[in-house]
């Protein structure tokens, strides 16, 4: 994956020269809401080895037909064990895990633990709904740049911010 699209998709930025209020509306509809389960291995006798759900919600944002969002909010690679005083993080082992959006599956196209990034093939039946005409920029980023980030940190709802790249990796 190159570098310029990472830096991009990691940083859920669209890079346009001139805001304008089509595009800030179009991005803002491009935020979508997603639930991922991850069926964990179980070890607990008690359960007859049933896998354990782990369910989380988070958003990424559409352009075209890929939702993009990061990784840490649907894959799940450790957890924390805590008795009493000690708390150990031992690494998750998963069955599956499972990403969607209104509850039909996405395809998963990249996952880039390092990186942060996950980006997902939206169906036909999603992309009806929520695929649009927006398209990350294939120029490489600059020093002084004007972009733009769209996303719902935490559920705080929608944002839309300028800002300009300060450094570049």
């Amino acid at each position: 994956m190159n570098n310029g699209l990472v830096a991009g998709l990691a940083a859920a930025c669209l890079a346009y020269n001139t805001p304008s209020q089509g595009i800030i509306k179009n991005s803002m509809d491009a935020v979508v809401f997603n639930r991922t389960i991850t069926y964990e291995k179980s070890d607990n006798k008690e359960s007859d080895n049933k896998a354990v759900e782990y369910k989380t919600n988070g958003t990424g944002f559409v352009m075209g037909d890929k939702y993009y969002t990061v990784d840490h909010v649907v894959s799940r690679y450790e957890k924390m064990l805590i008795s009493g005083a000690l708390t150990l993080v031992v690494p998750v082992e998963r069955e599956k895990e499972i990403t969607s959006i209104d509850d039909i599956p996405l395809e998963e196209i990249v996952n880039d633990k390092n990186a942060d990034v996950a980006v997902f093939r939206l169906p036909k039946e999603l992309c009806a709904k929520y695929c649009n005409d927006l398209a990350y920029s294939t120029e490489p980023l600059e020093i002084g740049q004007q972009v733009y980030f769209i996303g719902n940190p935490n559920n705080t709802g929608k944002v839309f911010r300028m800002a300009r790249i300060g450094r570049l990796n």
